[in-house]
């Protein structure tokens, strides 16, 4: 007999992570929001993901929080969106 070999995503959808949380979908956007899961999201499409790897050593440095404001980050990806998309 072959054993079949579990294959773990490398990238989590939002519903994945709060079920690996144990959390609520409204309960991770608020804690997201306020920098208490600093967790950065990479977009596939439309789709958004968030990296295994970074929420597994997340939660092995005890889930720290990160002090920064949700605005600044929205400001980095526009201006990279613009940049991206202003070069075509």
């Amino acid at each position: 007999m072959s054993e079949t070999q579990t294959i773990e995503p490398l990238l989590l959808t939002v519903s994945d992570l709060c079920r690996l949380l144990s959390v609520s979908r409204s309960q991770f956007f608020t804690q997201r929001l306020s920098g208490r899961i600093p967790l950065q999201p990479v977009w596939i499409g439309s789709k958004l993901l968030y990296r295994r790897d970074e929420i597994t050593e997340w939660v092995r440095q005890g889930c720290p929080v990160k002090n920064w404001q949700w605005q600044e980050e929205i400001s980095q990806y526009r201006c990279s969106f613009e940049a991206f998309a202003n070069k075509g």
